[in-house]
């Protein structure tokens, strides 16, 4: 799995083997919808705060080397009229319109933490070095906006309430499912 963190109005990087599309054209054609985020069935910690969410993304700097990376558990879309789409994280990009509020953290990363883990993961070095990292998470209860195309067969989902199939929205490598929160996500916790 992998998800990419992506702040405002932002270009991937020309140097890919493949050609990934930007936030807007993965949106361009895909289906769009608002709702809340839930819990499908696993809540992660996040890797600098160690709050309990569903996404987390970071993005600033370890040492000399730039970072933008998230990660994300189970995530389902609760519409308006109570309806639970599941939200495939696989090949997905989240994309905070803005920064968050406490702006970048000074932190020390400490060997055998959650920070470090996720450094290891991606080969980005770290011992003796000082993170400055930008946080932003998606709780369950924050309203997001979920751009992807749907999939088709036989789903189940813990807390699906009637017989029927839940919808799936998926993505590609090359045109991932977008997640959009704004770092001032509005929490409606029932």
């Amino acid at each position: 799995m992998w998800l990419r963190l992506l702040f405002g109005p932002r270009q991937l990087p020309a140097a890919t083997r493949r050609r990934v599309l930007t936030p807007s054209e993965a949106e361009a054609g895909g289906t769009t919808l608002t709702g809340i985020a839930r819990c499908a069935s696993v809540e992660i910690d996040s890797a600098v705060s160690g709050e309990r969410c569903l996404v987390f993304g970071l993005r600033g700097t370890v040492g000399e080397d730039d970072l933008a990376d998230a990660d994300g558990g189970d995530i389902d879309l609760e519409l308006p009229s109570g309806e639970r789409v599941m939200v495939s994280l696989e090949h997905a990009m989240l994309v905070a319109d803005t920064p968050p509020a406490a702006g970048a953290r000074e932190i020390e990363v400490v060997p055998g933490s959650l920070l470090a883990s996720l450094l290891e993961s991606r080969g980005v070095a770290y011992e003796g070095e000082t993170a400055s990292l930008e946080e932003h998470l998606v709780r369950d209860g924050d309203e997001i906006t979920v751009t992807g195309e749907p999939l088709s067969g036989t789903v189940t989902s813990f807390g699906q309430r009637s017989g029927e199939a839940p919808r799936v929205l998926a993505g590609t490598e090359e045109r991932p499912v977008i997640l959009r929160a704004a770092a001032s996500a509005r929490r409606s916790r029932s």
